[in-house]
């Protein structure tokens, strides 16, 4: 899709994405979740740019570029929060998204956060075995992962030094994460 047209349909949209970064977000201020010293907003505000910024290499249409963006503003929810993954999809069918949108966005969410609960499990082999089977996941964690690095190279260097160990480990080598992403991302290894 070309970025004039993601930027069309994602305007089109953006009622509804910011409804659920609000949404998301509140969770997360339930949780007294924190992102270092921030609010944890500032992390999903992050990966839900960088999905913007490079989300036209890989939707095809308005559901994938909804479904994207939403699952950037929801990626941590089953992780970091009581919430539930049937809750989320509640949510999602209460707030109208559509069930294609909803199964795709909770497709994203499971890969993320199943195989995945302490950080050495989320480096396992099955862990990103699963990510690669589902559209749009491997990408979100790239988001994620891009968020957390820039947020670190400001902020924490220790935290940046333990991503850029964890490089090797941390390879989503599919054709979803387009090479200018993947560039951006190599950037913070050297």
């Amino acid at each position: 899709m070309i970025q004039e047209q993601f930027s069309f349909l994602y305007q089109k949209n953006e009622d509804k994405i910011y409804e659920a970064l609000k949404d998301a977000s509140t969770l997360h201020d339930l949780s007294n979740k924190k992102y270092g010293e921030f609010n944890y907003i500032v992390h999903l505000v992050s990966v839900l740019d960088i999905t913007t910024k490079y989300g036209s290499f890989i939707v095809e249409n308005e559901e994938q570029l909804v479904a994207l963006c939403v699952a950037a503003c929801f990626h941590d929810v089953i992780e970091d929060t009581p919430y539930s993954l049937e809750e989320l999809r509640t949510y999602l069918t209460d707030k109208q998204f559509g069930e294609n949108v909803t199964n795709v966005v909770c497709e994203i969410v499971d890969a993320l956060t199943t195989h995945g609960t302490t950080r050495k499990e989320r480096h396992s082999p099955a862990y990103y075995e699963k990510i690669r089977s589902v559209w749009g996941a491997s990408f979100v964690k790239m988001a994620d992962r891009l968020a957390n690095m820039k947020m670190s190279y400001l902020f924490n260097q220790s935290l940046l030094k333990m991503y850029q160990k964890e490089a090797d480990i941390f390879k989503i080598n599919n054709s979803e994460i387009p090479l200018i992403m993947k560039a951006e991302y190599n950037a913070f290894l050297i």
